[in-house]
């Protein structure tokens, strides 16, 4: 999932982004139905503009 959302050239906070999902990604401590993107989407953000960056990732 990290390669179609750097394709996308999100910017610094498409970056910002991969650098906090690819974590989880590679410890494999996510449930299957639960994707890291809709885990940080979840979170409460300051920066409204990085949800929806998020939300067009998938």
């Amino acid at each position: 999932m990290s390669r179609p959302v750097g394709r996308l050239g999100l910017g610094p906070a498409g970056l910002a982004v991969l650098l906090a999902l690819l974590p989880g990604c590679a410890l494999g401590q996510e449930q299957p139905s639960v994707t890291p993107a809709s885990r940080v989407v979840q979170r409460p953000a300051g920066d409204g503009q990085l949800r929806v960056l998020v939300t067009r990732a998938l």
